[in-house]
């Protein structure tokens, strides 16, 4: 193997785990904040369009400079951007959402959605003709350059035919869709002479979608040399010059999830297709197969499928996210949707090609009880069992596949073998977070395991392994070998290799009835004022089993959890640490806990946190459950009100009551009242919502009025402050 190949393969594998990146969960939502004045919604229809923005690389990754854009598109033709304060929702282009609550903007551009409802969702299922992913795609590609740089043309139609069209090149888009589709997929189409578009190299708006920017510009560019009614075009590639990171503001590659609404600008009018733009400088396979890699990823968002993660758990195989595992972006190195995109084409999994519909039943063993089956490898064409799948109480599949170096993925196991020679000596297993209903599942994601977790300790000496990067072996090795087993987080399933010969796998599988805990009444959205107090209570309830613990973990500071049956209470935080330790918070029964927390004041934290809770049952069940609190600054200043005495007040009393209800957005920092001057009543004041009530020092009888301020504080800085004059003379 070539140093350069290795080089990119130690980059591939690894660049997905560095260890300062943070989860997918954490990098991937684009949230929009809401300008100007807002206006609640409570019911709003429309069709979802999902854009997703990829660099293929983990700084910008870190940024936040790779992400998921949301639109709903209206009857009347309104595109209005959707932000998910609760993160990235399972969505997929063409899915028909109301909108039940949700705050708009002022200009009607955008909504930030708390709730909402699918009322129609596109249908892909395999062997039916209604899935747009199966049979003939018909693929308009654009070649389009800036009118900033309009004779730069760094490649030829006659190598865009190579890479895409060609079935004499088994690298080629079509190639590739051919074999992983079990020659269910073909690939017919258009490509344009270079047209320059009405755009500049940096008109593509920075951290924001091009569908409205770079989309338009191209079709503009073509609208007089392409042939829509004739065409039938259902795919949309456009292609334009990026020869470096500063060149153009437009990204390396990015793809609508599905099909979504494409303007011709002709009489044509309005086409529903999928639309891929991928900017490079190259396309030759034997020059850096990289980007020609870059098409097949990018069709497959095309396609509806969402990204191939690494779920990395530390020493141990399954846990939850964002307890026990975290979700690495890119991370599966055996999907062309993860780092197989690197030096592959490495095939899409079993779990992404039952989603893209090319699996018909008879590919696919659904498990319901315990038993033995056998899968064959995914590359062969046949009509045999591909892949084992398992849908499980908490409401993820699990998939079970085996691999061989058959096809394009022997290229695949080539590159990896001289890394680690036994990669396919076994079976991978996923998890498919589709169908979640969990909070912490709530993506699209799949999700390789490490059946033989090393927790980053190198199994052989090597300049390519980099002793600091703890998930690269999890990638190589992460193969269930023949004699062992994994067992799931919850206990719900028991995975064993029996088995292995070059045609074929022997699993057994192994069901556990055992439902975990489940949270109630866990709020999944707040709107609060920095520097405010939130509490509230729920319940956990699990059919089969005691509770046992209860934990909560944010990083907004002290807070206090506790159960109703427990009056000592809790305080403090989680610990992270190894399965089986109980650091959670003992309880008796199912609840209810009392959660409360006081808020840092504003611009002591970002905008928006989260709170996680997990509970425990007697048999090593699990649940979690996240709030997010959307956090306003307070700029208004605490509320007095009902104050005495009265202003001008002419009295003979020389023991003045006093009294006033106090009110604010945040906690109080202070309240000082004075007479003249000098504080009186400091034994009677509280920082809390205050009802205040005392009686002045004896104040001598005098003709000139007395002066009685009031001056409150809240924790943001903000100040009330009331004044009264009163008059204290003897004989009245």
């Amino acid at each position: 193997m070539q140093l350069a190949h290795l080089a990119r393969l130690a980059f591939a594998l690894c660049f997905a785990c560095i260890p300062d990146l943070g989860s997918a969960d954490e990098q991937r939502t684009v949230m929009p904040h809401v300008k100007g004045e807002a206006s609640l919604v409570h019911s709003l229809e429309g069709v979802v369009e999902v854009d997703i923005s990829d660099s293929f690389h983990p700084q910008r990754r870190k940024l936040g400079l790779d992400a998921i854009y949301y639109f709903l598109v209206q009857s009347n033709g309104t595109r209005t951007v959707l932000s998910f304060p609760e993160g990235s929702p399972r969505l997929i282009s063409g899915e028909r959402l109301r909108i039940t609550n949700g705050i708009l903007s002022q200009f009607g551009t955008e909504v930030a959605v708390a709730a909402y409802e699918r009322l129609e969702t596109p249908n892909v299922t395999a062997g039916e003709a209604f899935n747009s992913n199966l049979g003939e795609q018909r693929l308009l590609v654009l070649l389009v350059n800036f009118e900033d740089d309009p004779n730069y043309r760094p490649f030829s139609k006659t190598q865009v035919q190579n890479e895409i069209f060609s079935l004499s090149n088994p690298n080629s888009l079509h190639s590739y869709l051919k074999e992983v589709s079990y020659n269910q997929v073909s690939l017919v189409g258009t490509i344009t002479n270079w047209k320059t578009m009405a755009f500049r190299r940096n008109d593509c708006p920075a951290n924001s979608t091009d569908l409205n920017t770079l989309v338009p510009a191209a079709m503009a560019a073509v609208k007089d040399v392409v042939d829509y009614e004739t065409g039938g075009y259902n795919r949309l590639l456009i292609l334009f010059p990026k020869p470096s990171e500063s060149y153009t503001t437009c990204p390396y590659g990015r793809s609508t999830l599905g099909m979504v609404q494409i303007d011709t600008g002709t009489p044509a009018g309005v086409l529903r297709m999928s639309a891929i733009r991928i900017g490079t400088a190259t396309l030759q396979s034997n020059y850096d197969p990289y980007w020609s890699n870059v098409f097949k990823h990018e069709f497959g968002h095309s396609l509806g499928l969402y990204h191939a993660n690494d779920w990395e758990c530390g020493d141990q195989a399954d846990g939850l996210l964002n307890h026990d595992c975290d979700s690495f972006g890119y991370g599966d190195i055996i999907d062309v949707m993860g780092s197989g995109v690197y030096y592959g084409p490495a095939h899409y999994s079993a779990a992404h090609k039952d989603r893209a519909g090319w699996l018909s039943p008879g590919h696919v063993a659904e498990v319901r009880e315990s038993g033995i089956f056998t899968i064959e490898p995914l590359e062969s064409i046949s009509t045999g069992t591909k892949t084992i799948k398992i849908p499980t109480s908490r409401g993820l599949n699990y998939y079970i596949e085996y691999r061989q170096p058959i096809g394009l993925d022997a290229r695949v196991y080539k590159y990896l073998a001289e890394l680690e020679p036994n990669v396919f000596e076994g079976v991978f297993i996923r998890n498919d977070l589709w169908d979640s209903n969990s909070a912490d599942l709530n993506r699209g994601d799949t999700n390789l395991l490490d059946a033989t977790p090393h927790f980053g300790v190198p199994a052989k000496p090597s300049s390519f392994y980099n002793a600091t990067d703890p998930h690269l072996l999890d990638s190589l090795d992460s193969a269930l070998r023949p004699g062992l087993k994994l067992r799931t987080v919850d206990g719900e399933l028991e995975i064993e290799l029996l088995s292995l010969s070059e045609t074929s796998a022997e699993v057994r599988v192994t069901i556990h009835q055992n439902e975990p805990p489940r949270f109630l009444r866990v709020p999944a959205l707040r709107t609060v004022y920095s520097g405010g107090v939130v509490e509230f209570s729920f319940s956990v309830s699990d059919p089969n089993s005691d509770i046992v613990g209860v934990c909560a973990d944010t990083d907004l500071g002290a807070f206090t959890l506790h159960s109703g049956t427990d009056s000592d209470g809790s305080e403090g935080r989680c610990r992270s640490v190894p399965v089986g330790e109980r650091p959670y918070y003992p309880v008796n029964g199912p609840g209810p806990f009392n959660f409360k927390i006081a808020l840092p004041s504003t611009g002591a934290t970002p905008s928006e946190q989260r709170i996680s809770f997990l509970a425990f049952d007697g048999r090593n069940g699990r649940a979690s459950a996240y709030l997010t609190l959307k956090m306003i600054p307070d700029t208004t200043p605490p509320k007095i009100s009902q104050l005495l005495p009265l202003d001008n007040l002419v009295t003979s009393e020389q023991f003045i009551p006093i009294s006033a209800s106090i009110t604010d957005n945040a906690r109080l920092k202070s309240v000082e009242l004075t007479v003249d001057g000098a504080k009186i009543c400091e034994g009677a004041l509280s920082l809390k919502p205050l009802e205040l009530r005392c009686t002045t020092n004896y104040l001598p009888y005098r003709e000139s009025p007395y002066v009685l301020d009031l001056r409150v504080t809240d924790i943001n800085g903000n100040v009330s402050r009331v004044t009264r004059r009163f008059t204290v003379r003897k004989g009245l």
